[in-house]
This record gives C-alpha cells, sequence and structure tokens, in this order.
C-alpha cells in the first residue's frame, strides 16, 4: 500500500472520528471520552504521512514560501495547538475514561468552559482547512490505485516523540493559564451561574441526535464557505490582474 493510500484511508479515519468525537450529546459521554482517546492515533498517524513537508516548510517559513503554503502551514500548527487544548482539558473533566482507570479528577468550571470553547474553534478551523485542501480531497477520492508495500510509518518514532512534546508543552502552558486570576475568574462566574441560573435543558428525543451534528456541520461550514470565498476572490483579483498585463502588453 502506497503513501497515498495511507494517507487516504487515515484522513478519512480522522474525519470520520471527528465527527463522532464532537457530539457527545449523541453518542453520550463514556463513548465520547473513550473515542477522543483512540482518536489519537489516526491524527498521530496523518501528522507523520505530512512529515517531511512540515519540516520543509517549517525551515522556509521565513523565506520564499508562498503565501497559501505558509498560510496553510500556520493554520496546521493553530489545529494542533487547538486540538491539544483540547484533550487536554477533556482529560482533567473525564467523567468516564479516567474514573475507570482509578482516577477521580475534580470537574473544574475553567476546564470546562476552555474545553468547550477550543472544541467549537477547531471545528471552525477544521472547517477552514478542509477547504483550503478541497483540490486534494477531490483528486484523492477519484484516485483508486492500490500497490506497493507498508513501509511509510518505518522510522516514524522521532516524528512521535517531537509531536508527544509538543503537545505536552501546550497542555503545560494551558494549565499554567489555569492557575491565574483570569481562570480563577471564569470559575467563579461559572459556580454562580449554576447556583442562581435555571439549568438548561438539552434536546431530547430525535434532537438529541441530529441537533449536535447540525452543530458541527455548520460552524465547519462557515469556516469552509469563507475561506472558498476568500480563496476565489484571491484568484479573481490574480486574472484581473493578468488580464490588465495582457491589454497592456496588446496595446503596447
Amino acid at each position: 500500500m502506497s503513501t497515498k493510500d495511507i494517507k487516504v484511508y487515515a484522513d478519512i479515519t480522522l474525519l470520520v472520528g471527528y465527527a463522532f468525537v464532537n457530539i457527545p450529546q449523541s453518542t453520550g459521554v463514556p463513548f465520547h471520552e473513550w473515542a477522543s482517546i483512540l482518536f489519537i492515533a489516526p491524527i498521530l498517524v496523518h501528522i507523520l504521512l505530512s512529515w517531511k513537508w512540515v519540516v520543509s516548510v517549517t525551515r522556509g517559513m521565513f523565506g520564499g514560501l508562498q503565501g497559501k503554503v505558509r498560510f496553510n502551514h500556520t493554520l496546521d500548527l493553530i489545529i494542533f495547538i487547538l486540538m491539544s487544548l483540547v484533550m487536554m482539558t477533556g482529560l482533567v473533566i473525564s467523567e468516564s475514561a479516567l474514573p475507570a482507570l482509578g482516577l477521580q479528577p475534580v470537574i473544574d468550571p475553567f476546564w470546562s468552559k476552555m474545553h468547550d470553547v477550543t472544541a467549537n474553534l477547531t471545528i471552525l478551523v477544521v472547517g477552514v482547512h478542509l477547504a483550503m485542501h478541497w483540490d486534494w480531497i477531490r483528486g484523492a477520492v477519484k484516485w483508486r490505485q492500490f500497490s506497493g508495500p507498508l513501509k511509510v510509518l518505518r522510522g516514524s518514532l522521532g516524528p512521535v516523540v517531537i509531536v508527544i512534546a509538543a503537545a505536552l508543552v501546550v497542555s503545560f502552558l494551558a494549565w499554567w493559564v489555569g492557575q491565574t486570576e483570569w481562570a480563577n475568574q471564569i470559575r467563579q462566574e461559572a459556580i454562580t451561574a449554576t447556583t442562581t441560573g435555571p439549568e438548561e435543558a438539552g434536546p431530547t428525543g430525535i434532537g438529541r441526535i441530529f441537533l449536535p451534528t447540525v452543530k458541527v456541520i455548520v460552524i465547519m461550514s462557515i469556516g469552509g464557505l469563507f475561506t472558498s470565498a476568500g480563496i476565489w476572490l484571491v484568484g479573481w483579483r490574480k486574472r484581473k490582474s493578468r488580464q490588465k498585463i495582457d491589454k497592456k502588453d496588446a496595446n503596447g
């Protein structure tokens, strides 16, 4: 199986898994937490399959790279940071997975709030990411050739260590933020809202299944549509600029 085969299957798994881990209201908290932990595997595979590109672009980030390449790399870094924060905050407020392993984390209002915010931001940015790579996605879906042995992930220990270390650094910085006065203020506001305000009722019946999915689709589509519009606008301006140059050359 070639690199492109593995990348296509890994990305399909990643997208389907990502959709499921973002609808805990539908799947239930235990499934959400265990699926999120398993979700780390396809994330690592996705990064490893693009590792040469990551290293190459990182080295040339401040060189003569095209603006689109530089934007994609920055976007990927933002997604990595956000997903690291989502994972870290999710573990800190775990209600099922960690208790099943004998750990009893205290549900902190600050980390609950950060988990919701970073999860929704990640959905939005993933929509932008999909739009930026839409041409590759269309080409990959049409591609049907399967060949070659599975040798792609050989020698991947170094990149895995780097990725895990980077995620731990992001998590440590997030933990440090969680000790600040700003975090304590959010905790106090959450506690006050819980004790004084009415309890919010979640969707029931068929809405419990479909509404969380609709939310994910809408947020992701917002990022994707705005990005697609931006790509079209940039392309339109380039075409107009070329037309002016061609017209000037023809008249000259």
